[in-house]
């Protein structure tokens, strides 16, 4: 009689996680749509598209965001937080009434010239479509790659130019428990995350008993082309592709450093460097990305400590002779953050 009662729950349980996992009618219509526009690509002598997950959850948050009457205006900025790269363009919510079948909505698609040539680009390779409630969204990217940096570091001293460079790199290994179910990283404002970061600077300067430093706006937007620089030209060093230290791009803008001691002058930009992430980790659960997202306060948290952490970043941070900072900020495609912090 057990062995009965055994294969009676053994097919429970099986029912329950196939109703479980069964795809609701909105994911069904989503893929029918997609198989529907490759049929069209293929017809054309086009390659079809590979359903890509992470187009998928962000087509599917762009729906529910059209359905709720939010309109998804920045969707190259949307498209990094999914890990994507290379978005070639993205079709307007499509309206999918319970009257209106995926083949009329399709044809409804292709009779809109915009919508039909992106649709029949050959450069697609990756694509998916995401509807909730009446809403549909359309997303195709070319080549989705992700470059990732390598860790870099210097120790050149030369009169002020005391150069440190750190990296904090997510935790890929972290448990579904560890990740949060948000799909979107919280706001990030740059300006006020290079302010957060320079308080908190001179707070550790004022715990050991020196003199808070000013905020300079040009060695700021110095720092900050720096930070640009490494991340679009994938690199992490304090010596430019050009072979420009941070005094010589100081220098290339205008902006000179010397100091006179009396005794002693001292002269150049001395400079922190540090590579921090919007996300500390990132688990796929059936293949849909997970992340684990920083606030601003975190960031500028987490950036600060590892500097203080670091004995040649600290020495720059707590060195008396100092007397303004500028700090940049710059977030790469694929949601690292690049921080350059110069100091004269």
């Amino acid at each position: 009689m057990s062995w009965i009662i055994l294969i009676i729950f053994i097919v429970l349980i099986i029912l329950i996680a196939f109703f479980l996992n069964k795809p609701s009618k909105a994911d069904n219509i989503s893929f029918e749509i997609f198989e529907l526009i490759n049929d069209l690509r293929i017809n054309n002598n086009l390659s079809s598209m590979e359903f890509n997950y992470n187009a998928y959850e962000m087509a599917i948050f762009i729906a529910n965001e059209s359905y709720k009457g939010r309109e998804t205006k920045d969707y190259n900025a949307l498209a990094m937080r999914y890990d994507l790269s290379n978005v070639t363009g993205f079709v307007d919510i499509l309206e999918n009434d319970k009257n209106t079948s995926t083949i009329k909505l399709v044809q409804h698609i292709i009779s809109i010239k915009p919508y039909k040539d992106k649709i029949l680009n050959k450069m697609n390779k990756e694509g998916a479509v995401g509807c909730y409630k009446n809403k549909c969204a359309i997303i195709m990217i070319q080549n989705n790659k992700t470059s990732f940096l390598s860790s870099l570091t210097s120790n050149k001293k030369d009169s002020l130019n005391n150069y440190q460079v750190s990296q904090y790199q997510p935790d890929s290994d972290s448990s579904e428990e560890e990740v949060s179910s948000g799909i979107i990283a919280s706001s990030i404002d740059i300006s006020d995350l290079e302010r957060d970061i320079h308080d908190l600077i001179n707070q550790e300067r004022r715990n050991k008993g020196l003199r808070s430093l000013s905020f300079d706006l040009r060695l700021s937007d110095i720092a900050r082309d720096h930070s640009k620089d490494m991340s679009q030209n994938n690199f992490f060093e304090h010596i430019n592709l050009r072979g420009q230290d941070p005094t010589d791009r100081a220098s290339a803008k205008g902006y000179y450093c010397r100091k006179d001691f009396g005794d002693y002058y001292m002269e150049g930009i001395a400079e922190n460097l540090f590579q921090n992430n919007l996300y500390d980790s990132i688990t796929y659960i059936n293949l849909i990305p997970f992340h684990d997202w920083n606030t601003q306060s975190e960031i500028a948290e987490s950036t600060v400590q590892g500097w203080m952490n670091s004995p040649g970043h600290r020495q720059n941070i707590l060195t008396a002779d100092y007397d303004s900072e500028g700090i940049g900020v710059v977030i790469s495609y694929d949601d690292k953050v690049y921080i350059t912090q110069d100091f004269c």
